[in-house]
């Protein structure tokens, strides 16, 4: 991937579509800008972050720059925001839009390129800003040689169409996303179900059970098990599945969960624990209960 990256003088490009300024509504999730160097795109851009607001994206800023020696060529840039697995990007699209790009103007990295369906954003949860450069000759993208000013994730490209992609960890592009913030909704959950108190061993090798319940407004059984997060490291199932039973004895359908307890990140003197994650039709949810800490001396 090195055979990409070239130091050059660098000019800039105006997009004509899909850009819209920031509204007031729009917050700031993350924003990492520092243009160091060009990039010559050959194939699939993609940036990678994880969110830090749950809400709806309601758009992106990149910074590009161009021509450089022996690249700049305008033409439509198609972008999207795509899911990722396991850090990497996948083909799975969440949105998209083309935007048309002229040689040699400037775009500032203050305008909004905004795409026609909602993205919802969750949390903790990474996403990719996938940009086709193949679609239309070269074009550079500025950025900078570490991730230090945004949430984890990373520089990928693919020649195949986004099949597969490789990884350079030492670049990053320049870019911003603006989430529109949606309150989650508060579930209720109970941990370790039937335990009062809720008494957790951060230092235990076992694993900590957590329902969350089926009430008159939330049906449990609805949650998508592989989105779920546990404590204040984000755990995840242990065994990558949920159980479906009556956890709390009131004859409903509740989902019951189990997290490492060495992955959760609770530590001697929490009180509580929270848990987040979707439904399987994206709706974002929280909630929390009170736990004891035991075996600290």
């Amino acid at each position: 991937m090195s055979r990409n990256i070239n130091f050059a003088s660098l000019m800039v490009f105006v997009f004509f579509l899909a850009i819209a300024p920031m509204t007031s509504a729009d917050t700031i999730d993350q924003s990492f800008f520092s243009p160091c160097f060009c990039f010559q795109g050959l194939g699939l851009v993609a940036q990678t972050y994880t969110a830090g607001i749950t809400g709806t994206l309601s758009g992106i800023n990149l910074y590009f720059s161009g021509p450089c020696s022996i690249c700049g060529e305008g033409g439509n840039k198609p972008i999207s925001i795509n899911t990722v697995s396991g850090g990497v990007p996948t083909s799975t699209v969440l949105g998209s839009t083309v935007v048309p790009v002229s040689q040699g103007q400037i775009i500032p990295f203050s305008m909004l390129i905004t795409f026609p369906t909602a993205i919802p954003q969750v949390a903790g949860v990474q996403y990719a800003i996938v940009i086709d450069f193949a679609a239309a000759g070269g074009s550079n993208v500025t950025g900078v040689f570490d991730n230090t000013g945004y949430a984890a994730g990373g520089l990928f490209q693919s020649f195949d169409g986004g099949q597969t992609w490789s990884s350079n960890p030492e670049f990053d592009i320049s870019f911003q996303t603006n989430v529109n913030p949606v309150p989650e909704p508060q579930v209720q959950i109970d941990i370790k179900p039937g335990s009062d108190p809720n008494s957790i061993n951060p230092s235990s090798n076992g694993v900590v059970p957590v329902a969350i319940l089926t009430t008159g407004t939330f049906d449990a059984t609805t949650v998508d098990p592989l989105s779920v997060q546990f404590g204040p490291n984000g755990a995840t199932e242990f065994h990558g599945t949920g159980h479906i039973q009556d956890a709390d004895g009131d004859g409903d359908m509740d989902l019951v969960l189990h997290f490492r307890t060495r992955d959760t990140g609770i530590q001697c003197g929490d009180t509580d624990a929270s848990l987040t994650g979707q439904t399987l039709g994206g709706e974002a949810i929280a909630g929390t209960d009170a736990i004891r800490t035991v075996g600290c001396n």
